[in-house]
């Protein structure tokens, strides 16, 4: 009889072992998904951010319709040329198309004048 018993307590024992281990992996998955929508919300939340630049130097002093091109992370919104300074004053255009961005300077740039 008591040997029964052993088994009994033994079988309740794993049990409970098994429904603490179930339970530390169901709050292990559930702090990652926490931590992951954290993170997704505040990547979106900071807006697109500048991944590359690029502007042929040499041309852009040389010839009209140089273009700074400029890559975001993620697609941007239309810009308009009124929400773009540059100094010295020249003349220019903005071109947006998905995460690409275009400055698109219609005269030679005056380097060093």
């Amino acid at each position: 009889m008591s040997h029964t018993f052993s088994n009994r307590q033994e079988v309740r024992s794993e049990r409970a072992a098994a429904r603490g281990f179930e339970a530390a992996v169901w709050m292990t998955v559930a702090v990652a998904t926490l931590i992951a929508v954290i993170a997704l919300t505040i990547y979106a939340l900071q807006g697109p951010r500048l991944r590359s630049g690029a502007l042929d130097l040499v041309r852009a002093v040389a010839a009209p319709q140089t273009a700074l091109r400029l890559e975001a992370d993620r697609p941007l919104q239309a810009i308009q040329s009124e929400q773009v300074s540059i100094e010295p004053s020249v003349d220019f255009r903005v071109d947006v198309q998905g995460p690409l961005a275009s400055v698109v300077f219609l005269d030679a740039l005056d380097y060093g004048k």
